[in-house]
Parts: structure tokens; sequence; C-alpha cells
């Protein structure tokens, strides 16, 4: 199985949902969430013309879903969802002119019912920090928080990838 695949799957399991919006989605999270949530109706939003992810999804995910391009930090998301899922979105909004604080605070934004996050704890983009500041700012509730050991070390531009950290919130 998927290493990520397998490290969303060991999160809490959530109930009744319906509406997931899949947050920079990819191949792997699209999967898990059509996997885990097959009767859901899926939003999965991509940045526009990434097409090293939209033609993965296109090519390797196979299911009901409906793909988004759109600029999460500068759209406004008016839909409301039962659950969403960012994973590994806060360390890609640099790579899009975004800051991870931008990206924190539209993602806190969106009108759903839990959040779920995902990223490498290693990532000096992804301002945690921030993060935590915002969620008991807001009053949200942290209901499952796991750290992930990576499987193998993976080497970006920028860190050394050798943990995951998600946490799975409740508005």
């Amino acid at each position: 199985m998927n290493e990520h695949i397998n490290n969303l799957k060991q999160m809490k399991k959530l109930d009744n949902i319906h509406c997931i919006l899949d947050c920079g989605s990819g191949k792997t999270s699209l999967t898990y969430l059509i996997e885990e949530y097959p009767d859901s109706l899926i939003d999965a939003i991509v940045y526009p013309c990434d097409v090293r992810k939209i033609d993965s999804i296109k090519n390797n995910v196979h299911g009901n879903y409906n793909l988004i391009e759109t600029d999460i930090c500068k759209s406004t998301i008016n839909k409301s969802y039962d659950f969403v899922l960012a994973h590994l979105l806060l360390g890609e909004a640099t790579k899009f002119g975004n800051t991870s604080e931008d990206m924190i605070d539209k993602l806190l934004n969106i009108d759903t019912k839990y959040i779920l996050i995902l990223d490498f704890k290693e990532d000096d983009s992804v301002n945690y920090n921030y993060l935590y500041k915002s969620i008991k700012e807001n009053n949200f509730k942290i209901l499952d928080e796991k750290e992930f050991k990576k499987v193998e070390e993976q080497v970006f531009s920028t860190f050394v990838g050798k943990n995951y950290k998600a946490i799975l919130i409740k508005k």
C-alpha cells in the first residue's frame, strides 16, 4: 500500500461525510478519498495549468470527482463541505507564489466541519507555529494528531523529508 494512503488511513475515521474538498489534489489524496468515502461528492482542486497533477489524476484516478483548476489563495471557496483534505498542500504554496500563512488562512476559512492537514514535518516553508496559533485563535479543536516516519528519506532543494505531520481539526 502507498505510504501516504497508509498514513491517511491511520487518522481518525470520520462519519457522515457526504461532500469533500481535496485541496491541492493529486493522484494519492484523491484515490484515498474515493476509496474511503465512495458515496461522497468530491471536488478536487489543483493549481491552474499544473499539468503534473492534472495529467496524473486524469490518467490514474478512476471514480466520481469534479476536477477544478484554481489558486486557493487567490480565489474564494463559497461551497460548504463536510471534510477538507490538505495533503502536502502547505509546502507547495510557495511553488505558486503564495505563503503557507496565506494558505493556512484560506484553508481555515473554508466552510467545513473537518480539515485534515498532512505535510512534511521538516519543511521550513510550512509555518506550524502559525497553524497552531490560528487553530487556537479560532477555537477549533484538534481531534487527532500524528507523526509518521517516511519509509525512505526524500531530498528536496530546501529540506530533507524524514517525517510527515498530520493534524485533524474540527471547526
